[in-house]
């Protein structure tokens, strides 16, 4: 398996709706379960996100 650095940035206010984040959440909780997701985190500045992965390939 490799690891995957992922990177959320450039958010734009009011495109993060309730529904979104709520699904996103819910897919986060999902990789965790099946062990695909070893830690993911808003930056300080709440201005992005990271997440790292343990998958086969990118396209999961």
């Amino acid at each position: 398996m490799k690891t995957f650095l992922v990177t959320l940035s450039k958010k734009i206010e009011g495109e993060l709706t309730d529904d979104l984040l709520h699904r996103h959440v819910d897919y986060l909780k999902f990789m965790n379960q099946n062990g695909s997701l070893i830690m993911c985190g808003p930056f300080v500045d709440k201005d992005g996100a990271m997440m790292i992965f343990r998958c086969h390939s990118s396209n999961k």
